[in-house]
C-alpha cells in the first residue's frame, strides 16, 4: 500500500492515550506538590478528589491540543515537524544528517498496534524527533521512506538496511532461560546487603536499638546459612530471569556488511539499526557463568555525545563463538587481515603500585587492630589482602594491549572480562598523561578518545607512549576514511 509524506499529517488519534499518559507521566511531580498537605493530615479547602479530577481534566485538554497541534511532513529533503500548544515551533531535519531511524513500541503501543518513530541525527546530544503515535505499519513506512530518501541523497547504491534474510540470532524461551541463568547475580548480592544496611541506619525508626538489628541477624544467618543462600540463589536468578525476558524476549538479530539490526522487548519493543559507519568501538563481555556456557555479551557503542553514550550502547546477550566470529568478521576484518601487531603490557612498576594500594595499605591497618585485641577484623583485613593479591596479580596480567596497523585490541579483567575493538582511524584524539610517580621512571599512561568512550594504555615507557601517540594522531590526519 503506497504512502503520502508530503502532505502535513497528524499521529493516530489512538495516540491521543499513548499522548495523555507520557504528560501523566511528565506532570504528575505537579498533582503530588499540590496534593501533599492532604496527603500529611493536613486541612485544605479543597479535597484532593476535586484536585485530581481538576488535573486530569486539565492534562486531557492539554494532550488532545498537543496532538491537534502536532504534524509532521517530508518534503524537498527535510523531515519538517509542527508542534506546541502555545508556543508554536517548527523543526527542519536535512535527511542526509539522519544518522538511524528506530520504532519502538511500549506494552500499551503493542496494545493499540502503534509504534513510536525516533531519529537521531549527527551531532545531537539527544533524540532529535519522536514522533510518538503511529499506527505500526506506516511507522515501518516512515522509517524506510526516510532511510531511502538518506541513500538516495548520500549516492549510496545499496539501502542501508538491506540486511540477510535469515537472522544470525533469535531466542527461543530456553535461549532466554540460558542466559538468565548466567547473568551476573552479584549485582543482587549487592542490592540485598544494600537493603539489610539500609534497615540497620534505620533501626530506631522502626523500635530496635542499633545494634539489635546486625546481631540479631547475623545470629540468624549463621544458623540457617544454608537456607539463607538456597533462597538467595532462587531469588537472585529467578529475578535475572524475569528482566532478561522483559528485555530481551523475542530477541532477533539480523547482520549485514552495512550494520546490525537488533528487535527485542516484552513490554516495550525496541527495533535498533547501528550503521557500520557509526559504530566506534565493539566490546565482547564475559562472566564466569558465561564462560562455562560459552556464552559472551556484546555491546556496541555509537558515536554519540557523553551525556547520552551510555544510553547509545546497543547490547545482545547469549552470543556463542559463531555469533562472535561472524560479527567480528564483518564489522572488523582487520583483526585477521593485520599482519604485524605490537603487544603493549604495563610495565612491573604499575603491578606494585596495585599491591601497595589493595594490599599493603590495608595490611597497614593491623597494628591497631591488633593491639586491641579485635582479632575478627585483624582476620577480615587479613582475607581481604589475600584475596586482593590474587585479584591484582590475575588483573595486570590479563591486561593486554594490541595495536596494529588498522586496529587497537584491548584485553583486560578477571572474574569479568572484556576484550575491545577499535579501528585507528574511529580515533579522535591521544591523550599523553604522566604523574609525579610515572615522571620519576619515564613513564606514562595513554588514553584514546573516541565518540563514544575512551581506552586507557597505563603505564608504559615514555617513549614508546610519544610514538605510539604520534603514530595514531598521524594515521588518523591521513586517513580519507570517515569516523561516522
Amino acid at each position: 500500500m503506497p504512502y503520502s509524506f508530503e502532505t502535513p499529517q497528524r499521529q493516530a488519534i489512538s495516540g491521543i492515550i499513548i499522548i495523555f499518559l507520557a504528560n501523566i507521566k511528565k506532570f504528575g511531580n505537579v498533582l503530588l506538590v499540590l496534593a501533599l498537605p492532604s496527603l500529611t493530615g493536613k486541612d485544605v479547602d479543597l479535597p484532593i478528589w476535586w484536585m485530581i479530577l481538576g488535573f486530569v481534566v486539565l492534562v486531557i485538554t492539554w494532550t488532545y491540543f498537543e496532538w491537534r497541534h502536532f504534524n509532521y511532513h517530508i518534503a524537498n529533503g527535510y523531515l519538517i515537524i509542527n508542534e506546541g500548544v502555545f508556543r508554536k515551533e517548527e523543526t527542519l531535519i536535512p535527511v542526509e544528517r539522519i544518522q538511524s531511524v528506530q520504532i519502538n513500541q511500549s506494552f500499551v503501543s503493542q496494545l493499540l498496534e502503534l509504534a513510536a518513530v525516533e531519529i537521531d541525527t549527527a551531532g545531537s546530544g539527544k533524540k532529535e524527533v519522536k514522533i510518538s503515535a503511529l499506527h505500526i505499519d506506516f511507522a515501518e513506512a516512515v522509517k524506510k521512506h526516510l532511510i531511502a530518501l538518506k541513500i538516495e541523497n548520500s549516492t549510496e547504491s545499496v539501502p542501508e538496511q538491506e540486511l540477510e534474510q535469515q537472522p544470525l540470532i533469535r531466542f527461543s524461551l530456553l535461549d532466554m532461560v540460558k542466559v538468565g541463568l548466567t547473568e551476573n547475580h552479584l549485582k543482587m548480592a549487592l542490592a540485598i546487603i544494600g537493603i539489610f544496611m539500609y534497615l540497620n541506619q534505620y533501626s530506631s525508626f522502626f523500635g530496635f536499638d542499633d545494634d539489635e538489628v546486625v546481631d540479631s541477624s547475623i545470629d540468624y544467618i549463621a544458623l540457617i546459612l544454608p537456607i539463607f543462600m538456597v533462597v538467595y540463589l532462587f531469588t537472585s536468578v529467578g529475578l535475572s530471569l524475569f528482566f532478561v525476558i522483559i528485555k530481551f524476549f523475542n530477541l532477533t538479530v539480523f547482520i549485514s556488511d552495512k550494520g546490525l539490526s537488533v528487535k527485542a522487548g516484552l513490554f516495550k519493543v525496541e527495533d535498533s539499526f547501528v550503521p557500520l559507519k557509526k559504530i566506534q568501538i565493539i566490546k565482547w563481555l564475559s562472566n564466569p557463568l558465561q564462560r562455562l556456557a560459552g556464552y559472551k555479551s556484546l555491546a556496541i557503542y555509537q558515536a554519540s555525545s557523553e551525556t547520552i553514550k551510555r544510553k547509545k550502547a546497543v547490547t545482545v546477550p547469549g552470543c556463542q563463538k559463531h555469533h562472535r566470529d561472524e560479527i567480528t568478521q564483518r564489522f572488523f576484518p582487520e583483526v585477521a587481515q593485520d599482519e604485524d601487531k605490537y603487544l603493549l603490557t604495563p610495565v612491573p612498576f604499575w603491578k606494585l603500585r596495585l599491591y601497595a594500594f589493595f594490599v599493603v595499605l590495608p595490611l597497614l591497618g593491623l597494628a591497631p587492630v591488633l593491639y586491641f585485641e579485635i582479632h575478627e577484623a585483624a582476620a577480615g583485613i587479613g582475607i581481604y589482602a589475600i584475596i586482593s593479591a590474587l585479584f591484582v596479580f590475575k588483573y595486570t596480567a590479563n591486561y593486554k594491549v594490541t595495536v596494529s596497523e588498522n586496529l587497537i585490541e584491548l584485553n583486560k579483567g578477571f572474574i569479568f572480562t572484556e576484550q575491545v575493538f577499535l579501528k585507528v582511524f574511529k580515533v579522535q584524539n591521544v591523550a599523553v598523561k604522566q604523574n609525579i610517580f610515572q615522571k620519576r621512571r619515564s613513564l606514562v599512561s595513554l588514553e584514546i578518545y573516541t565518540a563514544s568512550g575512551s581506552l586507557t594504555i597505563p603505564y608504559i615507557p615514555e617513549n614508546l607512549g610519544y610514538a605510539l601517540s604520534n603514530k595514531l594522531l598521524y594515521d588518523v590526519e591521513s586517513s580519507n576514511q570517515q569516523w561516522m
